[in-house]
């Protein structure tokens, strides 16, 4: 073979690479786009049908490469909630980032966590059972047995305008709304429900809201 031949034959060669490499990378950049289109659908539906809590975002986008969720304009309902009932949660806005290594692990790991709550819903039902801990005890456990994921979040800010508390366990529903403004950081918490510690403790100081 001459030089001119392998010089040819190399030239060949390359170019295919190189046409193999675009498409790998356009179909994995399809396989991106996909998953960020996909996956947001995927989040609320997974909310609906573990915490049994409807769910719905005016935008939501996910990053699956750095395992973030953006959302504006979430609802939230209380568990079991009937249609017209008013949300447990309406936040302005959500961001999240997670580790993907825990996540495959079978863990939740939060690397950042940011909640802006316009308004709280915190509602004691007939039986004596408060929303907020059923959601968040049903969404942070595992399908298959029952136990809670383990959990860990180095940096939580959670902002809330407006607190409603409602406790329909009483002969008389008692119910209550504050503006708060809160506006607090937390860090290094290991059980999912710190993450609405200050809420909680809000609740205790009305004096009738069975929490925990």
């Amino acid at each position: 073979m001459s030089e001119a031949q392998v010089q040819l034959f190399a030239a060949r060669r390359g170019g295919i690479f190189k046409t193999a490499l675009a498409l790998l990378i356009f179909l994995a950049a399809l396989a991106i786009l996909g998953w960020m289109l996909i996956a947001p659908s995927v989040a609320l539906s997974e909310i609906e049908s573990r915490a049994d809590s409807r769910a719905e975002a005016e935008t939501i986008f996910f990053n699956p490469l750095g395992l973030s969720l953006d959302a504006t304009n979430l609802s939230i309902a209380s568990p079991g909630a009937s249609a017209p009932a008013r949300p447990m949660l309406e936040l302005q806005s959500l961001k999240a980032q997670a580790s993907l290594p825990a996540l495959m692990r079978g863990e939740i790991r939060i690397q950042s966590l940011e909640l802006r709550i316009a308004r709280a819903s915190l509602v004691v039902d007939e039986r004596g059972s408060l929303n907020l801990q059923t959601f968040v005890d049903r969404l942070f456990r595992s399908a298959e047995d029952g136990a809670p994921i383990p959990f860990y979040a180095e940096s939580v800010r959670l902002v809330v305008e407006e607190l409603e508390f409602v406790d329909n366990s009483r002969l008389l529903p008692m119910r209550r709304a504050i503006r708060p403004k809160l506006d607090v950081e937390l860090r290094q918490l290991e059980e999912a429900r710190q993450i609405f510690g200050p809420l909680f403790e809000l609740g205790r100081t009305v004096g009738t809201l069975p929490i925990r």
